[in-house]
């Protein structure tokens, strides 16, 4: 809570979509499909009261390995891998073992439990998440990759084509009365 708002984000993967639709784009967060989709047709999904409270937030889209394009001001956004790691402080709590699992739906719960970077899918497997914070130009392709939380909950600088789906859990700061 800051300001008389509260920082909200989805507990688990939402679904999956690309970052951007072709891979010509270039892939920063100020032009992507993805920010197109979250701050239209997921903002609209909340009744007009509740999209009132939901304040605009100036997001600074930062160079890290790439141009990480103008600053923009949203609704729903991503976070960033800086706010990723800010807010999920990922610390793997270590037990006195690794028990054994009956399934993979209860394995990933496990791991989920002891990592706070890390999302459930609607199946109740981990998924990865994107993150607005572009990576780097692909030499393989020579498109804009970015960053994501891998699998293992880490943030993963190594980047990942814009056109690959992967999971989305959005972000808004609502304004509390």
């Amino acid at each position: 809570i800051k300001d008389g708002k509260a920082l909200l984000i989805t507990d688990k993967v939402i679904g999956k979509r690309p970052f951007n639709s072709n891979e010509t784009e270039k892939a920063t967060w100020e032009g992507s499909a993805l920010r197109q989709y979250l701050n239209g047709e997921f903002l609209n999904g909340f009744g007009p009261e509740e999209r009132a409270k939901i304040a605009p937030t100036k997001l600074r889209n930062a160079r890290v390995a790439s141009s990480g394009g103008k600053d923009t001001t949203d609704k729903v956004f991503l976070l960033s891998a800086d706010e990723a790691r800010k807010y999920f402080k990922n610390v793997v709590r270590s037990d006195s073992g690794v028990p054994e699992f009956k399934n993979e739906k209860e394995k990933n719960a496990w791991w989920k439990s002891r990592a706070d970077r890390a999302a459930l899918d609607s199946e109740g497997l981990i998924a990865s998440w994107w993150l607005r914070t572009p990576a780097s130009i692909s030499r393989d392709y020579g498109t804009q990759e970015m960053y994501v939380i891998g699998l293992a909950a880490d943030v993963d600088t190594s980047g990942i084509s814009g056109t690959v789906e992967k999971g989305i859990r959005p972000a808004l700061w609502l304004t509390l009365d």
